[in-house]
This record gives C-alpha cells, structure tokens and sequence, in this order.
C-alpha cells in the first residue's frame, strides 16, 4: 500500500522507475516498520522531503508531478492519526497541508 501511495504522489520513494533514480521500493521496507503505527497519533520528521527540481539522471522536472512534498503526503494519507514535519534546503513555506509543517 505504502509503495503505492508514493507512487501516487510521485515520490521517488514507491516503484515508478521513469530514469535510473527513481522506483527504489523503499514502501515495502517502510511498511513493515510502520505498519504498527497506522492508527496511532504520532509525530514523524523526514529530512529531505524533495526529488530535486530537475531530475540530475534525467533532467526531467518533478518527473512530471506537481512540485510538492511528494513522500509527505503520502505519509499523510499513510498515518491518518499522525503530524508530520519535514525538513529540507528546499523552501516549502509557501504549502499549507493539513497535518504537515515543513521547515
């Protein structure tokens, strides 16, 4: 479920492979440490919450999805209980999600 949902949002993280640095299936891995946590009210923090503007394997932007914190909203739909904060060099101050900050 988890490798789908970041396919959907188009993170890096699910199973689309478009070029070389994407489709690394970490879901599977994920969902097998977090599936215990689904329905609990928790905080998790990601550092690093952007696939970089143009992709450097590539060049393509965003792989075609809108620029967003891809890998957050699918944890948001993941954890429906949880917060979530992100952090990156990139500037997200301009989203307003509900149950995600991102610094």
């Amino acid at each position: 479920m988890l490798n789908e949902l970041f396919d959907k949002y188009g993170s890096d993280k699910g199973n689309l492979p478009p070029c070389p640095s994407r489709g690394h299936a970490y879901g599977d891995f994920y969902e097998k440490k977090m599936s215990i946590f689904v329905d609990k009210p928790i905080r998790l923090l990601e550092i690093g919450v952007c696939n970089s503007d143009v992709c450097h394997e590539c060049g393509a932007r965003y792989h075609g999805y809108p620029r967003q914190p891809h890998s957050l909203l699918a944890w948001r739909d993941y954890l429906p209980k949880a917060e979530l904060v992100g952090m990156d060099n990139v500037d997200f101050t301009d989203f307003d999600y509900d149950r995600i900050e991102i610094f």
